[in-house]
């Protein structure tokens, strides 16, 4: 795909996303198709996906874009402790 391609919304890349890095609902900016579940029974994840079919708006403000979680916002949020990095920090190898 070229560059000029994308620029223009006209690609037909194919990539999904993990659903838990959105805040609390898909953001506006974003087009996404059927959501599904995906599971790897043997690490015991399950995990919900959506096709992005569109990315609208490709200029964000100087924070990036919004409704997006950052790293330990979704550390918190998959483990529902609020403490999350103390528990990690605590997990480390020395």
């Amino acid at each position: 795909m070229d560059s000029e391609a994308f620029r223009k919304g006209n690609c037909n890349a194919r990539f999904f996303v993990d659903l838990t890095l959105f805040e609390h609902t898909t953001p506006a900016w974003i087009v996404l198709g059927d959501k599904f579940v995906w599971r790897h029974e043997r690490l015991s994840i399950v995990a919900p996906f959506a096709p992005v079919k569109e990315i609208l708006n490709r200029r964000h403000g100087d924070g990036g874009p919004i409704g997006i979680l950052d790293g330990v916002q979704v550390a918190q949020k998959l483990s529902l402790d609020r403490n999350v990095m103390k528990a990690l920090r605590a997990a480390q190898k020395p």
